[in-house]
């Protein structure tokens, strides 16, 4: 048993003495050894890294998902968040990727300097070429994320083009207007938005009378529509307070204004102001209340 234990020492030290003198005339060996671990190990690195960033933002979305909102479209908003939770997650895995590749590259010896120089210049030329995509991009990614607007929502973009919002994308927003035609705005051109239906509305009853006509009497023909109106149980729903009556607002040449207004439900604020409107019309012509007209 000794004599055995004593040869397997012998042989183990014979291929010590061996494979120094391999490493010894073959240096690169032992380079490749100790680089091919320290690339391994950055490889195993980045690919936990970017499975710990897609779990994160799927817990984000998750989390997101189970936030409710009243009033708000939530297949809409889980599609909104799912764009831009996706964007997140492939742009940190982009730029995680690419710092794994110039850590790999610095390993086999190459030096980087020129390749970051090149990409410096690529990335500059690229960037004065696609200015105004890039640009549209950024806009509609805190477009998305802000929750300015969303699908559905009656909107005016820069005091100028009105529509309803059918399609929100990351470099384009698509508003259909009162005519029929549907406008395609690049996000970046977007300066102003003034969202009418964002939580709530607004309906808005301006009552154009003549100036002969008795104040008092049709202030109290009004109030007889806000009491019958705020009484009716198909219209509850829709409003979230009750009917003000804003008195006379405004002197025109030929006519003073009688407003009312009151706080709807986003989706409802026209079907509200129009049963308001009707129901002033009804009351003030069967008691003898004209209004004023215009004449072009």
């Amino acid at each position: 048993w000794y004599e055995r234990k004593k040869y397997i020492r012998l042989r183990e030290r014979v291929f010590m003495e061996q494979f120094e003198h391999f490493l010894a005339a073959h240096p690169w060996v032992y380079v490749l050894a100790q680089k091919g671990i320290r690339i391994a190990v950055i490889i195993a690195g980045v690919l936990l890294s970017a499975k710990l960033i897609h779990i994160a933002c799927l817990k984000i979305l998750s989390e997101a998902r189970s936030v409710k909102k009243a009033h708000v479209d939530m297949h809409e908003r889980e599609k909104r968040l799912s764009t831009v939770v996706k964007i997140i997650d492939t742009s940190l895995r982009v730029v995680l990727f690419g710092a794994a590749v110039m850590m790999v590259l610095r390993e086999v010896g190459l030096d980087i300097t020129p390749l970051l120089t090149g990409a410096g210049i690529a990335g500059v030329a690229v960037g004065f070429g696609a200015q105004s995509l890039v640009k549209d991009m950024i806009s509609g990614f805190f477009l998305l994320i802000e929750d300015q607007i969303r699908i559905g929502d009656v909107i005016q973009i820069n005091a100028g083009l009105s529509g309803t919002v059918e399609r929100m994308e990351l470099r384009v927003t698509a508003v259909r207007d009162g005519d029929g035609a549907l406008h395609i705005v690049p996000n970046g051109e977007i300066k102003s938005v003034s969202n009418r239906t964002y939580e709530f509305g607004t309906a808005v009853v301006d009552v154009p009378l003549p100036y002969a006509t008795d104040l008092q009497k049709a202030q109290k023909l009004i109030a007889e529509v806000i009491e019958g109106f705020d009484a009716d149980a198909r219209f509850k729903p829709m409003l979230y307070a009750r009917v003000e009556f804003a008195g006379l607002t405004k002197f025109e040449p030929n006519y003073m204004v009688l407003s009312l207004s009151v706080k709807t439900e986003p989706y409802s604020r026209v079907k509200v102001a129009n049963e308001l409107r009707a129901r002033v019309k009804q009351l003030f012509s069967s008691n003898g209340i004209e209004f004023a007209y215009f004449r072009t």
